[in-house]
């Protein structure tokens, strides 16, 4: 029972939280010169910071979470792109590895109850929320990367 408490409670932070502290001080301080935030710039998630990031997101036409989530992230102009192959045995790899690589493990995904998005083989946000759901299903790390761990356990073959 509270080893699944724990792993729900993994996959929840997993799909809502995607920053550190070095990006949530670089959002106090976007929402600060904005007018959402108040608050010290601290790098701490608290409520104050929560509220704010519900004001901007809601002002924005975000999904409401009150968290630092890649959308939230991407729109106050912090998002550093994410790189689901970084690290892995596909960061050298050429396009065509790539999405025939992802196109398995969206399949294998798939076929879990994961992945609910299209085979095309293309890395978006659906994906790596998918991933990062399996990798906490499996006691894995929620780093939503195709590394070398992801590949074998869903199956791919390079």
């Amino acid at each position: 029972m509270v080893k699944t408490l724990a792993r729900a409670c993994l996959l929840l932070l997993a799909g809502l939280s995607v920053c550190g502290a070095g990006d949530l001080e670089a959002a106090q301080r976007a929402l600060k010169r904005m007018g959402y935030y108040a608050g010290d710039v601290d790098g701490r998630y608290g409520s104050q910071t929560a509220a704010a990031i519900r004001r901007f997101q809601l002002a924005e036409k975000l999904r409401v979470s009150g968290r630092l989530d890649e959308d939230t992230a991407r729109r106050l102009g912090i998002a550093k792109p994410f790189d689901p192959f970084a690290g892995g045995p596909l960061a050298g790899a050429g396009e065509a590895s790539r999405e025939s690589a992802t196109r398995s493990a969206q399949r294998t995904l798939k076929q879990l109850g994961f992945y609910g998005g299209e085979v095309d083989g293309k890395a978006g946000a659906g994906f790596v929320r998918a991933l990062r759901a399996w990798q906490v299903s499996e006691g894995l790390p929620p780093s939503g990367r195709l590394d070398a761990r992801a590949l074998r356990g869903l199956g791919v073959r390079l």
